[in-house]
């Protein structure tokens, strides 16, 4: 499955001797003047708005109105976007940029009431009933009251006893009906965005949202079919999990990195939001195929386990910079295909089915000729819930592999009975996988975010460099 075949799509360059994306400091210069300049541009009209209040009114409106349109950009699902800073910080910037445009659109809210009436509690309550009620402010109003509801589902996502599909497609179409209200808002009823130059604005970067949603919930399942896949494997194989390795079926092969992901449709025709990203568990050198560990934690989830071999899949990506050669020393971009530097210790941490990636690290470093030191700290709640135990066991013998397994509760396998203590990975643990050289380990975390905060701040702790420790989240607060 190793292939010289670039099977990327257009527009998902990935980090090749050199790349062309934009690292993170230019991707924020660009947010901050985009969100920015709507914003500068109301000062023209500073008089009009019949005072301080109604002038920040006016400002804080477009700046909110620009961050929900760039919301649809920072998705995750634009390799030129995510590969520099990385999907982890990507998707983290989109969640916190979605709660302060909210805020932006609270305060642009408060002071349009406040600057429509006299500076009384009594006037205040008539003016915030006047704007509420006026059929002139109604697409403003439904789009700031959606807003709300989207950023308070979003924060509150894992409390809502909703089906991730059901969330994708609601938190899709209420952004998308909200980022409409906004514009029809904005060029109705804002005296700045009739202006020409600032409605030419707001329609470049409303069609630049509208492309993006197209693109990735229409263009892209309709190319999939370019590079069909089919299950070779599906079976259990810790408790809870299961294994589910693709191979094409013809078509485009697919180019990968050990320790990616990618958003896959298995078993399901080709539309929009049924898709679901996963991590690599292989590396392109082991030559066995794409391999994923799928925690059962929900319908799509644990209905895998009723798809047979030979069933058809399709994947969007790969994504992610948790790889080999994603990031240099300092945390910045590194040159694809180039190996670990010879004796410079790898320390991996991985937790529950963080393990995935992990696995496909290990994978590549096992197939180098010339193999850094590695150390492995694993550490599951349930021994029962451990995977590939016989081969981290083999993998120890075969290279250079510290390999500590840490279990809450249950007996080990046999083959890692050696390896094994009890409890949680302890600052002990962690110490010892640096191998007495905290200043040059590279450190690799992937896990529940609890683990990985505390596994991070003690390795800091410890002497890691903060540019050396690389970490992706599968999960966010």
């Amino acid at each position: 499955m190793n292939t010289a075949r670039d099977s990327r799509a257009p527009g998902d360059r990935r980090i090749a001797g050199g790349s062309r994306a934009p690292g993170a400091p230019v991707l924020l210069a660009a947010y901050a003047v985009l969100v920015l300049a709507p914003a500068a541009a109301t000062v023209v009209d500073r008089d009009i708005f019949g005072g301080l209040a109604g002038w920040l009114g006016g400002a804080t409106g477009v700046a909110a109105l620009a961050m929900l349109l760039l919301q649809f950009l920072s998705s995750g699902r634009f390799g030129w976007l995510t590969d520099r800073p990385g999907i982890d910080r990507t998707m983290r910037f989109h969640q916190l940029a979605g709660r302060a445009l909210a805020l932006f659109a609270t305060a642009h809210v408060a002071l349009a009431i406040a600057s429509a009436g006299p500076a009384t509690l009594m006037g205040w309550l008539g003016a915030a009933a006047m704007v509420l009620s006026s059929s002139f402010f109604a697409t403003g109003v439904a789009a700031f009251m959606l807003l709300l509801a989207l950023v308070v589902l979003g924060v509150r996502r894992k409390r809502v006893s909703w089906r991730y599909e059901r969330w994708r497609a609601s938190h899709l179409g209420g952004a998308v009906l909200a980022a409409a209200l906004g514009l029809h808002h904005a060029l109705a009823v804002g005296v700045t965005s009739s202006r020409p130059l600032l409605a030419a604005f707001w329609t470049v970067l409303g069609a630049a949202a509208l492309a993006a949603v197209s693109w990735v919930h229409l263009v892209k399942p309709l190319r999939m079919k370019r590079r069909p896949l089919r299950v070779a494997r599906n079976a259990q194989v810790a408790e809870g999990i299961r294994e589910i390795v693709l191979e094409p079926a013809g078509g485009k092969a697919v180019d990968w990195r050990a320790g990616q992901f990618a958003w896959v449709l298995i078993g399901q025709p080709r539309v929009p939001l049924l898709d679901h990203p996963f991590s690599i568990a292989s590396s392109p050198r082991a030559g066995s195929g794409l391999r994923f560990l799928i925690k059962a934690r929900g319908d799509f989830t644990t209905a895998l386990a009723g798809v047979p071999v030979g069933a058809h899949a399709w994947i969007d990506g790969p994504f992610g910079h948790f790889t080999l050669d994603g990031q240099d020393a300092e945390g910045g971009p590194g040159e694809r295909g180039r190996r670990p530097e010879r004796g410079r210790p790898i320390a991996l941490f991985a937790g529950g089915i963080g393990i995935a990636p992990i696995l496909g690290l290990l994978d590549e470093l096992a197939a180098l000729g010339d193999r850094p030191p590695v150390s492995l700290v694993y550490g599951v709640a349930d021994a029962a819930q451990l995977v590939d135990a016989d081969r981290l066991a083999a993998l120890s013998q075969r290279m250079d592999l510290r390999l500590q397994v840490c279990v809450e509760t249950g007996d080990p396998p046999p083959g890692l009975a050696g390896f094994t203590r009890r409890g949680r990975p302890d600052r002990a643990a962690i110490a010892q996988a640096l191998r007495g050289a905290p200043g040059q380990a590279r450190c690799y975390v992937c896990g529940p975010p609890a683990m990985m905060r505390a596994v991070a701040r003690q390795l800091r702790e410890l002497g890691v460099p903060a540019g050396n420790i690389v970490s992706e989240r599968f999960e966010y607060d």
